[in-house]
């Protein structure tokens, strides 16, 4: 319910995002190359 709760909430959720993108790229990366 608090402000700072939902905030760390929505950064983490994003920064685990932009992980598994990273990762996903990077494995279609080496997987072709």
């Amino acid at each position: 319910m608090s402000e700072s709760i939902v905030i760390l909430m929505i950064g983490v959720s994003t920064f685990l995002g932009a992980l598994g993108l990273i990762a996903l790229i990077w494995a279609v990366k080496t997987g072709q190359f």
